[in-house]
């Protein structure tokens, strides 16, 4: 019997990040290598600017890889809170875009749909959004299908409220 293979998963953390998304994204993730007694998945941070980023609760994270570090990336999830409706970061944008070009899945957090949705990767997909957000983001992304739904998986996105 061959051991599966390992699934690379990224984490992009966004300033003001939910430490509860984050850490309810990630556990499951542990919990399986612990209980599978194999390595089904491997983890890496990033930021922006590849520097600590600090969530919502003021608690640092530290990002492991840099930005162009991603050619063995799977999924990549844009891990996000408050803050994020000021985020107009054409580079950020740029770099998901490519993920998304190579064939990375992609994936959003709390808020993090919103970027997802603004780097024009949302368009005529389903996604769900925090609930403080659903009404901003059908209004400024009308060709998005956004569902109230705890999570949303829609061909090569996964969006989780």
């Amino acid at each position: 019997m061959t051991e599966p293979e390992t699934r690379k998963i990224g984490f992009l953390a966004i300033p003001q990040f939910s430490m509860l998304s984050f850490v309810a994204a990630m556990e499951p993730l542990r919990a399986a290598n612990r209980l599978s007694e194999q390595p089904l998945y491997e983890w890496h941070i990033f930021s922006q600017d590849n520097q600590p980023v600090a969530a919502s609760n003021g608690l640092p994270i530290s990002p492991d890889r840099r930005f162009d570090e991603t050619s063995d990336i799977d999924l990549m999830i844009v891990v996000a809170g408050i803050g994020t409706t000021v985020i107009r970061d054409k580079k950020l944008f740029e770099w998901l875009r490519q993920l998304s070009r190579r064939g990375v899945a992609l994936g959003a957090t709390s808020t993090g749909s919103l970027l997802l949705a603004r780097a024009r990767l949302l368009s005529k997909h389903r996604c769900t959004i925090h609930w403080e957000n659903l009404r901003s983001l059908r209004e400024e992304f009308p060709d998005v299908e956004v569902t109230s739904d705890i999570f949303a998986i829609d061909r090569n996105c996964i969006t989780c409220a």
